[in-house]
């Protein structure tokens, strides 16, 4: 009789401890997501996840070739306006 009560009580403790290791994962990982969102979030440039590292100037040739390209465009779009 002594060996079921044992059993019993050690099924007993055993359920508790399991019960709040997993309530304290839970209720920790919930309280860590709740604590990171607003850390997430502010960056919204940082498409690749690496950082502000890889956001590098744009040199001065390569802004002078875009603008050439740009002014390309709004000509050839006037001459298909024209044309129309």
């Amino acid at each position: 009789m002594m060996n079921y009560g044992m059993y019993i009580v050690g099924g007993i403790i055993f359920a508790l401890y399991m019960y709040f290791t997993l309530w304290n994962i839970i209720y920790n990982g919930n309280k860590q997501e709740q604590e990171n969102k607003a850390n997430i979030e502010h960056d919204s440039l940082d498409y690749d996840g690496m950082g502000n590292f890889t956001r590098m100037p744009i040199s001065r040739e390569r802004k002078k070739s875009l603008r050439i390209v740009e002014k390309n465009i709004k000509k050839d779009l006037r001459y298909d306006r024209q044309k129309d």
